[in-house]
């Protein structure tokens, strides 16, 4: 129980300061160019994924719980000492949701920051709570599925 509680934290702490250090150093200037396909930009999103839901706190805030719920009846009825795979990206995807859901109760938003290029386009800004929820929610389904 103490591995997962400690990958959770991990995951808080890194997306918090990440957040903190973009907010602090990124916050009304341009965007900095890390190489031709990695760009910082402070972006203040108070939707989810891509902006849905913007400044609908209540859907946002509902569809945090659920999430939340379902891990801990995924975390009780699955045998999580004998897949660590399972319970780890179980608990990078609750440390993700943790993340965001911190930064809407603070300031109303979260704060995204990281933009990519891919085949000539950039995605959408991101930051490390939607890479942790991303990573845990595949990998928990795959493992969930073939494992």
């Amino acid at each position: 129980m103490f591995f997962a509680f400690a990958i959770i934290i991990f995951c808080i702490f890194s997306d918090q300061i990440s957040k903190y250090l973009a907010r602090k150093y990124l916050k009304n200037k341009k965007s900095r160019k890390i190489n031709k396909n990695i760009k910082l930009t402070y972006v203040e999103n108070s939707g989810g994924a891509n902006g849905v839901f913007s400044g609908n706190y209540l859907v946002l805030y509902i569809v945090t719980f659920i999430s939340l719920f379902i891990c801990l009846l995924l975390f009780e009825h699955y045998d999580i000492q004998n897949n660590t795979l399972y319970s780890v990206s179980l608990c990078v995807f609750v440390g993700g949701i943790l993340g965001n859901f911190i930064d809407r109760l603070l300031f109303s938003f979260v704060t995204d920051f990281i933009s990519i290029r891919m085949f000539n386009k950039y995605l959408p800004v991101f930051n490390f709570a939607d890479v942790y929820i991303l990573l845990g929610m595949l990998i928990t389904f795959v493992t969930y599925l073939f494992i």
